[in-house]
């Protein structure tokens, strides 16, 4: 794949007819999503007025899908889903099946950032599902990376690992191969290789992830990587290094206003600070993170904050505030990955690979009917 020269909405003026001009802008935008967010923005509302005044259900379909994604990343999470949520339908509607797997990722995406984890699970199986049963291969790598992500955060490395591979696996099987899978599918697996111990294989993975990001310009994934070095050179104990990881990383996030991802990195430099014995620049940036974890009702993100807080203001001997970030911190804890919940995914795993199991079986014995019809045909005109 080859980096697209910037262009400006002009560019796009001349082409003809409608549709064409749609599905260019559209195209262009898809590229754009991760690379420069407020052109990606532009085109895709652009596309998105073209398509509704030409009555092109395709184009709305997968404009609004963009608009949503970046309003997601832009903190207005609610708003990301309805429109990324309208889109599908439309998709689905104008049977643009090669953007259900993309489109029904960036939904679990968002979902899983609501904290509604046994919902974004069903997501992504029903898609498998439903992909398999329509005979599409176009995104499948993404549903297994979005998989390995969410493994992740579960803790469960083993199974991370796994989807991880796998999609790096079906990446490389990719009659159109979108370079971002393999970028978000290699730090991802440095990001599980440093949560396991092992610094010197996360550290291979990050190197290869951020170099390919950078050629793709893809600075989401560069800013992760420069985060989980930070995290890594932190564990080994070499703050400086990890203090200026962290910087590149949180530099990156604010540029682009991600406020998630600005808080991951607020929180890893706090511990930087709290280390050297900073404790009041700590529970600023403690401060900061909370709020921007409460703007964007990231659940796992606050409840998060509210643990260090809690540390923090009973090392400064304030045990009351302590006390009210640790309730905090367990209440909405509970909520988001409780026992329960954490039974019902793997119920939805086990659901799906005993459903998977039986079809593949069917199958099998239908070939076995039909072969033994054939033979049975072949006996016969012998016989005669």
């Amino acid at each position: 794949m080859q980096l697209i020269e910037h262009k400006t909405l002009s560019d796009f003026s001349a082409i003809m007819p409608i549709e064409k001009r749609v599905d260019a802008l559209v195209e262009y935008s898809l590229y754009q999503r991760v690379v420069d967010p407020v052109t990606c923005l532009q085109l895709a509302e652009e596309a998105f007025k073209l398509s509704e005044q030409s009555g092109y259900e395709k184009g709305t379909g997968i404009s609004l899908v963009q608009l949503g994604f970046q309003h997601w990343h832009l903190s207005q999470i609610d708003k990301g889903l309805e429109e990324v949520e309208e889109g599908l339908s439309i998709i689905k509607k104008a049977q643009a099946n090669d953007f259900i797997a993309d489109t029904n990722m960036i939904k679990a995406m968002i979902i899983w950032s609501k904290g509604d984890y046994e919902r974004s699970f069903n997501i992504i199986y029903n898609t498998l599902k439903e992909l398999e049963e329509i005979g599409v291969d176009e995104g499948v790598p993404w549903m297994y990376w979005c998989l390995g992500v969410f493994y992740y955060d579960l803790k469960d490395y083993t199974k991370s690992i796994e989807n991880y591979e796998k999609a790096l696996t079906l990446y490389e099987r990719w009659e159109k191969p979108d370079p971002g899978c393999k970028c978000y599918s290699l730090v991802g697996l440095g990001s599980v290789y440093k949560a396991k111990g092992d610094f010197n294989q996360a550290i291979d993975y990050l190197n290869q992830g951020m170099e390919m990001s950078a050629k793709y310009e893809r600075w989401i994934e560069q800013a992760r990587a420069h985060f989980e070095l930070g995290a890594i050179f932190k564990l080994q104990g070499d703050y400086e290094r990890a203090r200026t990881e962290l910087e590149l990383s949180y530099a990156m996030r604010k540029e682009h206003n991600t406020k998630p991802g600005m808080v991951s990195s607020l929180l890893e430099l706090s511990d930087i600070h709290l280390h050297r014995g900073s404790d009041d620049e700590a529970l600023k940036l403690l401060t900061e993170a909370l709020g921007y974890a409460l703007e964007t009702n990231t659940k796992p993100k606050i409840y998060q904050c509210h643990e260090r807080l809690s540390a923090l203001w009973k090392k400064k001997g304030d045990y009351k505030k302590a006390f009210e970030h640790m309730e905090n911190y367990y209440r909405i804890k509970s909520e988001v990955a409780g026992d329960e919940a954490n039974n019902m995914l793997k119920d939805l795993e086990t659901k799906y690979a005993t459903e998977k199991a039986e079809k593949e079986k069917e199958i099998e014995r239908l070939k076995n009917v039909e072969l033994k019809k054939a033979n049975e045909v072949i006996a016969e005109k012998n016989k005669e």
